[in-house]
C-alpha cells in the first residue's frame, strides 16, 4: 500500500543503501534499532526534498492555476 505513495520507493531505496553502507563501514556488524530508525527522518527529508525539487516547475504551475 505504501508503494502507491509517490516517492516512497525512492525513500526506501535511499535508506536501504545507507544501511548497507553502514554495515560495510562497521565491518559487517548489523545496524542497531536506533541507527535504523534514527536514519529514517534524514532519509525522508532528503528524498522528498529531491522529489519536490524535481517536480517544482509542475507544482508551481499547479499552484498558479489554482490561484487564478
Amino acid at each position: 500500500m505504501l508503494n502507491e505513495i509517490p516517492g516512497m520507493n525512492s525513500f526506501a531505496t535511499l535508506h536501504d543503501q545507507w544501511m548497507i553502507d553502514l554495515k560495510v563501514s562497521k565491518g559487517g556488524v548489523d545496524m542497531t534499532f536506533v541507527e535504523n530508525i534514527g536514519s529514517m527522518p534524514p532519509a525522508f527529508i532528503l528524498n522528498y526534498g529531491a522529489v519536490y525539487d524535481k517536480y517544482r516547475v509542475v507544482i508551481d504551475r499547479a499552484k498558479n492555476s489554482i490561484e487564478k
